[in-house]
């Protein structure tokens, strides 16, 4: 998708940025990449649920990854 001036949409330019972060040699701090991962969640699946999963409530890094992705909600999906 493009705007009429053939510039990329907010989403297109999400996914560039989210695929950059997949696979480039950028090398982020924990909290940045929690930070990303959160709004990547938000933006991609929506809302989290209220209540973190067993798997989540059980392991460390599922914990915070739920709670940052948790920390998105109210953030719309379009941006």
């Amino acid at each position: 998708l493009h705007t009429m001036d053939n510039e990329p949409t907010s989403l297109e330019s999400f996914q560039q940025a989210s695929n950059f972060l997949k696979t480039g040699t950028l090398k982020l701090e924990t909290e940045q990449q929690l930070i990303f991962y959160g709004l990547f969640k938000q933006i991609t699946t929506g809302e989290a649920p209220d209540m973190p999963s067993e798997v989540e409530k059980s392991d460390v890094a599922s914990m915070y990854k739920y709670q940052a992705w948790k920390s998105f909600s109210g953030f719309p999906r379009d941006g």
